[in-house]
């Protein structure tokens, strides 16, 4: 009989507890994705060296935003005349950016993942939903030059 009681005791302390705390129990579901804007890039291989991926900047108006790599998972090799495609969404730009004054600079890995000098700066006049290619030519020995 003392036992039920102990029991009975604790348990209405526990609801009374939470009762006058005021606690309360969200459910929040991180799994809603949300509909961003972007833009695409595709990178083709016209280079005469063999080649392992590519290190983006990327700049607004000569102003550096961020940067970001594209190779195989692997790390291996790229095939001639292989594309390689990158997302740019609205999430890599501050807010209310102008991205028409977009502008990309493209360093290229070597088998040890080794960057080349920087090619010249591609302008983009870029758009949310486009998509634009550039090629990527040239050799480590020579140099590399990408166009839009």
């Amino acid at each position: 009989m003392k036992r039920a009681a102990k029991i009975i005791t604790v348990l209405t302390l526990i609801l009374y507890t939470l009762a006058f705390t005021g606690c309360t129990f969200k459910i929040v579901n991180n799994f809603v994705v949300k509909d961003t804007k972007f833009f695409i890039i595709t990178l083709s291989n016209d280079c005469k060296s063999d080649i392992y991926g590519y290190r983006l900047e990327y700049y607004l108006d000569g102003k550096p935003i961020g940067g970001q790599g594209v190779s195989h998972a692997d790390e291996s090799k790229l095939s001639k005349k292989q594309n390689m495609k990158v997302v740019f969404d609205e999430n890599d730009f501050p807010d209310e950016s102008d991205i028409s004054v977009f502008q990309i600079e493209i360093y290229v890995l070597d088998s040890n993942l080794n960057e080349s000098d920087p090619t010249d700066i591609v302008e983009i006049s870029a758009e949310y939903g486009k998509k634009y290619e550039i090629s990527v030519s040239g050799s480590f020995e020579d140099g590399f030059k990408a166009e839009l």
